[in-house]
């Protein structure tokens, strides 16, 4: 997803890791002019068999509507393509194991759940409100 988490998400890398290598997968139109970002509608096998880092920036797997609960944006007959070197990051915090979670962790490969970014930014946000 590219909504307000994942464009946040996606600026912080680009600065910070602006020769690396990026592919947005969206269903929206969008524009990114360079030469190291590719934007493509779905995922597919070819980019999931080099290490990477997936990020997960759609609401799939969080308990905010019914109908979002047991999705994953990784279909699961993709996960035996992902390279076991990549790493998963579902920025997800509610519930704890999503489903891209659970089968991260029966395929073998790394993950994390938002829970920790959630805890820094509402740490972050204290301290700015609270002026320390």
């Amino acid at each position: 997803g590219l909504g307000g988490t994942g464009s946040a998400i996606f600026n912080y890398m680009k600065k910070t890791y602006p020769k690396k290598k990026y592919i947005v997968v969206t269903s929206k139109k969008i524009f990114l002019k360079s030469r190291n970002i590719k934007v493509i509608p779905s995922i597919n096998e070819d980019f999931l068999r080099e290490k990477c880092l997936i990020i997960n920036c759609t609401p799939l797997g969080s308990n905010l509507k019914k109908n979002y609960k047991n999705k994953t944006p990784i279909k699961k007959k993709f996960f035996p393509y992902i390279n076991k070197s990549s790493f998963i990051f579902d920025i997800i915090y509610s519930p704890k194991k999503t489903t891209l979670i659970q089968y991260s962790k029966k395929f073998k490969i790394g993950c994390i759940n938002g829970i920790k970014m959630n805890t820094l930014q509402a740490k972050k946000a204290l301290q700015i409100v609270f002026k320390k």
